[in-house]
């Protein structure tokens, strides 16, 4: 799997805000700048996110980008968390978490964090990308649904 990820024995090297718990309570998740979490975080100037398991204490790179080695291209926001933890939504105004994405605004992503996959979730009915910005992102518990404005 593509993702970095380092237990952590000190905390960040900057803030953290917007934590979001797993309803099991083995997840937390949250923003930060902090460029210390994670092995490859390399975007130091944008706010990224992170996924922190609680019973190893290894914290993930979620907002990582599309090669797996380094943080997205501008700031990830607005975090949403599936039940289980697998799943976590967010928006960011990044264009190289995935491939092709072009429209210059905010999009809405899902990463499976289990099998270290980020999809790309405001398209329109044909695939292609949004004409506008999309925000505020939330996800049902079972990690099925997806809604975002």
């Amino acid at each position: 799997m593509a993702e970095s990820s380092l237990p952590v024995a000190a905390g960040g090297n900057s803030d953290s805000s917007g934590s979001v718990i797993s309803s099991d309570g083995r997840f937390v998740l949250f923003l930060g700048s902090a460029n210390n979490l994670v092995t490859n975080d390399d975007n130091g100037k944008f706010v990224d996110i992170f996924l922190r398991e609680t019973t190893n204490g290894v914290t993930r790179f979620v907002s990582v980008n599309q090669s797996g080695v380094g943080g997205g291209n501008g700031h990830s926001v607005s975090p949403a968390l599936s039940s289980n933890g697998r799943y976590v939504v967010f928006e960011s105004e990044a264009s190289n978490l995935v491939a092709n994405d072009t429209n210059g605004v905010s999009d809405v992503f899902l990463r499976d964090v289990q099998n270290g996959t980020t999809t790309l979730v405001s398209v329109d009915n044909a695939g292609g990308e949004g004409n506008g910005p999309s925000t505020s992102p939330l996800i049902s518990g079972d990690g099925r649904y997806v809604a975002f404005v």
